[in-house]
């Protein structure tokens, strides 16, 4: 269905005599096949609020945004869903009914649309036909470049049919260069990073050149492109002051380049096209997280690759061997300890376990050391009953932890939620709990 609206989006730009077609397809298939289709555009909404309130505030996306029952949930799923809607199927239809040329596609083409309804109908009846839903809109999808072929096929090929679309071109080659820098910093290709940061602004730069009709491509401003694109790999090893002035150099720079582009290209739109695709787009995709938080740490590395959410997740290091913890948006956990290890990768939550000292000093005496419990899922430190300093931990049984005070004696036990429990009756626990060392059901 992605496809079919790139589909859409193009024929639009050329007035197809296809544009209609395409349309009232795309909207069959948004608004009336059943959930096993619709339903990554169904939770589009929810996404676009976990994600901006995750850039916000943890705490708020976590009791707002990933609670279907909190307050204004529905309000504003409703309200993204329409504008995606809106968006996505009406404007189309809309843009065609003041074109003439909207229904003047093949007349068998209607039998097709006609037969396409009743199978979604069949299917809202509860009649399972995913499968041949999949190879209807596939093939929905791909009927007008079908009757081209038919058609023209003969006459004339369809590969230079389309590598004489110049918008279609350019349209691939960006989507191509902006899906390789995501790839590289979502999926944490350290070895990727550098060689993106180093060619990937020029070669962005070129293309805007380019699909502007701009001939010659000054040298120069290819190769302070590709600066811009250094500082900011070199940026990863430094923080606070020197980070902030490698990006303001970089922006700089970026900036005149752009006016000079503008100047080239007669538009003003290329130019801030230019910086803004670049600054905010571009460089953190390559980094694989905002990289105008956390200024404070140097090169983040990967916390855990048997974590769940490793790729995104990192442990920061503020210059003089204490860790930190933080995520694509921002800081989680201060940079003041000196180990951050998981406890059990097989239970249902991931909870930290973070060693901190109270002393400052380069040797630091034993009883200086305590340990704290932090819930990666809730975002929160896990509290101690009676404010219990945890001196040690030791494993009891599979999902459960001994903690021990200052006296080295068991104070607690902290349980892990496990599925299958953690006794022979088979209970689930499916919160962290800390259990007083009087009660054996823990332990059993």
């Amino acid at each position: 269905m992605i496809l079919m609206r790139v589909v859409l989006s193009f024929q639009l730009f050329d007035n197809s005599c296809w544009s209609g077609y395409s349309a009232i397809i795309f909207a069959c298939a948004y608004f009336m096949l059943p959930n096993h289709y619709t339903f990554g555009f169904q939770h589009v909404p929810v996404d676009m609020m976990d994600c901006a309130l995750h850039i916000i505030n943890w705490d708020m996306a976590n009791e707002f945004s990933l609670h279907p029952d909190a307050s204004g949930f529905q309000v504003s799923f409703y309200l993204i869903w329409g504008a995606q809607a809106v968006w996505l199927v009406l404007l189309p239809i809309i843009i065609l009914c003041s074109n003439k040329n909207m229904f003047r596609f093949p007349k068998w083409s209607w039998i097709y649309i006609i037969l396409f309804t009743i199978t979604v109908l069949f299917g809202l009846r509860g009649y399972k036909l995913y499968n041949f839903f999949t190879l209807w809109i596939v093939v929905s999808c791909y009927l007008p470049e079908l009757y081209w072929i038919i058609i023209n096929g003969r006459k004339k090929s369809l590969s230079d049919a389309i590598y004489r679309n110049k918008p279609l071109v350019y349209y691939c080659v960006f989507a191509a260069l902006f899906l390789c820098a995501i790839t590289i910093g979502f999926r944490n290709l350290y070895i990727m990073r550098p060689i993106g940061l180093l060619c990937f602004p020029a070669i962005f730069y070129i293309l805007l050149g380019k699909s502007t009709g701009l001939r010659n491509i000054p040298t120069y401003d290819t190769f302070f492109m590709c600066i811009s694109g250094s500082i900011y790999w070199f940026c990863l090893e430094f923080g606070k002051i020197e980070r902030i002035a490698g990006f303001v150099i970089a922006a700089l720079i970026l900036i005149v380049v752009a006016i000079r582009l503008s100047k080239f290209t007669s538009s003003k739109f290329v130019g801030i096209s230019l910086v803004i695709g670049t600054i905010f787009i571009l460089y953190p995709a390559i980094w694989g997280m905002n990289p105008y938080t956390v200024l404070n740490a140097r090169h983040n590395s990967l916390f855990m690759k048997k974590l769940g959410a490793y790729h995104g997740l990192y442990v920061t290091d503020n210059f003089d061997g204490k860790y930190g913890l933080r995520d694509r948006y921002g800081e989680i956990l201060p940079m003041k300890y000196f180990t951050i290890n998981i406890l059990d990768l097989d239970c249902d939550q991931s909870i930290l376990c973070c060693l901190e000292t109270i002393s400052d000093n380069a040797v630091r005496p034993k009883y200086d050391d305590f340990y704290s419990f932090f819930n990666i899922r809730t975002r929160q430190f896990i509290e101690i009953p009676d404010d219990i300093s945890v001196k040690k931990i030791e494993l009891i049984r599979k999902g459960v932890y001994a903690l021990f005070n200052e006296t080295e004696s068991p104070a607690f036990y902290l349980v892990m939620p496990w599925r299958g429990g953690h006794g022979d009756d088979g209970d689930y626990c499916s919160e962290v709990q800390i259990i007083n060392k009087r009660s054996t059901s823990a332990i059993k």
